[in-house]
């Protein structure tokens, strides 16, 4: 019997956030197969980026929530990805964003990643999310504050992936 998956659309002022497509994926390998790919635990070959990016779209048929395109809102441009996703091996779910370089410094990540946050605390029974990041990224750590998320200081926080500490930011549902 076939799967319904309902993978959402979100606007906001400026993005259209909407289904990966295939078309995506060489905009995807064009961050993790860089030097830009070591804040996820790369540069990783081609082949394992496509995994990645596949993991990420079956994320919608088996927990429903995933990765989500960012574009220009109107254009069908690639800027990057923004989830809510429990990749396999994770303790829990999490909110992460990967851009191109085009893209950075000119707030995209904390847009797309507002409007995941406020998709995934209206749509899913999810109580927290966590963001995994390079501890020496800062600029990835400010955004992470700014869209709500604490350093995790529990046991355990500190998260090792292909041989590269993670530091760990949670966010909790808001009250309501």
């Amino acid at each position: 019997m076939p799967t319904l998956v309902r993978i959402p659309t979100l606007h906001t002022e400026r993005l259209t956030l909407g289904a990966p497509v295939e078309a995506d994926f060489d905009g995807y390998a064009s961050i993790v197969t860089t030097e830009r790919g070591l804040g996820v635990g790369g540069p990783f070959s081609r082949e394992e980026a496509w995994l990645d990016f596949a993991q990420m779209a079956a994320g919608w048929i088996w927990r429903g929530y995933g990765a989500l395109s960012i574009r220009t809102r109107g254009a069908r441009d690639y800027l990057g990805t923004v989830l809510v996703h429990h990749e396999f091996g994770d303790a829990e779910p999490e909110l992460g964003w990967l851009l191109t370089a085009a893209a950075e410094g000119r707030g995209v990540a904390f847009e797309a990643g507002r409007a995941m946050l406020d998709w995934a605390w209206r749509a899913t029974e999810l109580e927290t999310l966590v963001s995994y990041m390079d501890p020496n990224n800062a600029r990835a750590l400010r955004l992470s504050a700014r869209l709500g998320g604490r350093p995790d200081s529990r046991e355990g926080a500190t998260v090792t992936y292909r041989d590269h500490d993670f530091a760990t930011y949670r966010y909790h549902r808001p009250p309501g």
